[in-house]
């Protein structure tokens, strides 16, 4: 939560409002984040896919998304499942351009994203702060 909310829980308004645009997505598209479960245990440690961002000010507005328990850190989760998201989004969506956002300071996040194979696009303000965004196009040969 450091990096998204700024360290603060989110009000259960704002957390019931996520679950209702990541139903949406799914019902509109098809397709959405996914919940991650540990393996072996089936615990749920977060959730990894693709994050329609309705406000992102530039055209491309589905990103890789990660939200990950604290404990499940470097453990190679977002690493996979942003890779994996990616696969999904070229074999089963039209989608040619993907992003993925954070702030600045988030490496970890921004490691994530320089080993899925996304390149740094830049730096801009969004939703009241500055944040680094990334991005990968679709392989030319399955456009």
């Amino acid at each position: 939560m450091r990096f998204i909310s700024r360290g603060s829980p989110l009000p259960r308004v704002v957390v019931e409002e996520i679950l209702r645009r990541t139903r949406e997505m799914w019902e509109q598209h098809g397709f959405g984040p996914w919940a991650v479960l540990e393996r072996g245990t089936g615990r749920w440690i977060g959730r990894i896919g693709l994050n329609l961002l309705y406000d992102w000010p530039g055209a491309d507005k589905w990103e890789v998304g990660f939200e990950l328990v604290p404990a499940a850190w470097g453990q190679g989760y977002a690493t996979e499942g942003a890779r994996r998201t990616i696969r999904f989004a070229w074999n089963e969506t039209p989608l040619n351009r993907i992003i993925s956002v954070t702030v600045p300071d988030h490496l970890a996040s921004r490691r994530v994203m320089e080993k899925s194979g996304m390149s740094l696009q830049g730096e801009l303000a969004f939703r009241g702060t500055t944040v680094v965004w990334y991005a990968i196009d679709r392989p030319s040969s399955r456009r």
